[in-house]
């Protein structure tokens, strides 16, 4: 196969590469050897492979043959993938436990339903995937939000399931993130309050993975591919489980390379997985107009912008992906830098073109898993085997936890007393600490409190002013 290549294309890249290596210093820099900060219109760095990302676990599913084409290689390793990320019985009951768990706190509150949405919900997650968590509430208004949220960090910590929460209240959607203790899995969750489109996809999801073959490995590929780039977090500048999906879902509707339609309603009797993750990383890497187009999939086409009027100017260069249920929504707008996403397809498509029939490993070039991965995975399948794992009841609410990982602690009076604005210091009384106490007395411009230092309490212990929950 002849392959062109475009040189000025690939001088730009050079160039680039030469002026990342030469970052000029400081002025009287040499001394401390301080470099200029990267500004945040700089050209974006190549992602190139992180080092940790070389595992392939996969390969040993394969069964060896002789193949014809790099594209039926690559086939093959594709099924192998999926099978492999496929979670298990263990990796269920955890994500299960955590559920219940955070299912306990909320109901000792909040009056609503608690359920699963996003890559959960529809059997799309990888292991390193968040637990996304919808709750569904009419005794929540928008205003209150971030204040509930604060509440239900604040039980979160207390119960014991996690010793790190955040609430990102600044995001257009504010969200929970937390991380799970080591004897849960040490798994990300993020909770959201009243999150119905993330709901109400679910079974629209479902349908197209019921009429679409070749659709879930083709997600399951792609996401890792973004992950292994950090380009699928949305809270970080990415694209979300939920547009990554959109995205693969329309390629298939639109199928710009007119392959058989049998190639994609039969991909495993076809051997076609290889041919189509190449043709989508050629759609979206070179041939997609990001400019003047957008996707939807409710449609079942890439309709123009101009034709959109709830598309901003401002927009006008960006991936936008109209949402199923709600269509005025862009699920893309997280992400901030279009050109770099598609130097990533293209990059992915350039290295498939490389490929032979002779290649053991065709599809490391394109998505690998690092030690953490497979360490946490061994870990999870120790903590939740099924085997030696009975349920009991544990708590009040019926909540059911396995016998081998411990249930939250339950510390009502300090949970009430940080609701009330208490801090509460077990070797001293406890003390007041509001808001005049932990950044300063008002009025008072330089900024220390009542007790003489800038969050510090009467004891000269360390008082977190980033996290009030």
């Amino acid at each position: 196969m002849k392959v062109l290549t475009n040189t000025s294309s690939r001088s730009t890249r050079d160039a680039h590469s030469k002026d990342r290596d030469h970052v000029p210093l400081k002025e009287g820099g040499n001394s401390n050897g301080q470099r200029r900060r990267r500004n945040k219109n700089d050209f974006p760095p190549p992602s190139g492979h992180d080092e940790a990302y070389v595992h392939t676990p996969w390969l040993a599913l394969i069964s060896e043959r002789q193949y014809v084409s790099a594209e039926q290689r690559l086939h093959d390793e594709i099924i192998a993938y999926t099978a492999y990320m496929q979670p298990t019985a263990q990796e269920y009951q955890a994500r299960q436990t955590v559920l219940m768990c955070i299912q306990g706190v909320v109901y000792q509150f909040l009056e609503g339903q608690v359920n699963l949405f996003g890559s959960c919900a529809t059997g799309l997650w990888l292991p390193t995937s968040d637990i996304d968590i919808a709750i569904s509430t009419h005794s929540v208004t928008d205003q209150c939000k971030k204040s509930v949220l604060f509440q239900l960090s604040s039980k979160l910590k207390s119960s014991g399931l996690t010793p790190f929460v955040l609430v990102n209240h600044h995001a257009r959607v504010p969200i929970l993130k937390l991380t799970t203790r080591p004897e849960y899995g040490s798994l990300n969750v993020d909770i959201g309050i009243n999150n119905v489109d993330g709901v109400k996809s679910i079974e629209l999801i479902n349908a197209y993975l019921a009429n679409m073959p070749a659709l879930r490995p083709l997600i399951l590929v792609v996401k890792g591919f973004l992950s292994q780039r950090s380009l699928n977090d949305a809270s970080k500048s990415g694209l979300g489980s939920y547009a990554v999906i959109l995205m693969c879902i329309s390629f298939l509707q639109m199928n710009p390379s007119k392959r058989a339609q049998e190639f994609l309603d039969n991909p495993i009797e076809n051997e076609s997985l290889g041919l189509l993750l190449t043709d989508f990383l050629f759609y979206y890497g070179l041939e997609f107009p990001y400019t003047t187009s957008y996707i939807s999939v409710t449609e079942g086409k890439v309709a123009p912008k101009s034709y959109a009027d709830w598309i901003k100017l401002k927009d006008a260069d960006r991936l936008v992906i109209q949402c199923l249920d709600n269509t005025d929504i862009d699920v893309a707008k997280s992400l901030s830098n279009t050109a770099m996403l598609r130097r990533m397809f293209k990059e992915g498509y350039t290295y498939i073109l490389r490929l032979t029939a002779l290649e053991h490993n065709t599809l490391r070039g394109i998505v690998a898993v690092n030690s953490q991965t497979i360490a946490q995975r061994a870990r999870i399948a120790q903590l939740f085997n099924s085997a030696s794992t009975t349920v009991v009841a544990t708590q009040p609410w019926s909540l059911r936890y396995p016998r081998n990982v411990p249930p939250p602690r339950s510390r009502p009076r300090e949970r009430e007393r940080e609701m009330r604005g208490y801090e509460y210091d077990r070797d001293r009384k406890r003390h007041p600490t509001g808001p005049s106490y932990r950044y300063g007395s008002i009025g008072d411009p330089s900024g220390r409190g009542r007790h003489g230092g800038r969050g510090q309490d009467r004891g000269g212990s360390r008082v977190d002013n980033n996290n009030q929950g």
